[in-house]
């Protein structure tokens, strides 16, 4: 018995890392993909805040510092904002 609970706690381990180091490989992606638009195309920086629904003031916030600062701070606005629309549709779909 005791050797099934470790192997189970063993598995869900290892699944927690693989997630966390998807969840880091994602970051560094976003960030990226950030600091190339803030570089290049400031509009579509933009848009893509505005097309996942970043709240305005929190953007706003997270400008006036170096690229990679505001890169930082916009790659956790977005991923907070995704696991937000998530927890909602969650909690939509248990309520039906």
């Amino acid at each position: 018995m005791e050797d099934a609970v470790h192997f189970e706690a063993e598995g869900l381990l290892k699944q927690y890392t693989a997630i966390e180091k998807k969840w880091e490989d994602a970051k560094v992606e976003l960030k990226a993909h950030i600091l190339n638009l803030l570089e290049t195309d400031l509009p579509a920086l933009y848009q893509l805040l505005y097309r996942i629904d970043i709240d305005e003031k929190k953007a706003r916030l997270a400008f006036g510092e170096d690229s990679a600062t505001i890169a930082t701070n916009l790659v956790e606005l977005i991923l907070q904002r995704i696991l937000q629309k998530a927890k909602s549709r969650v909690a939509y779909r248990q309520g039906k």
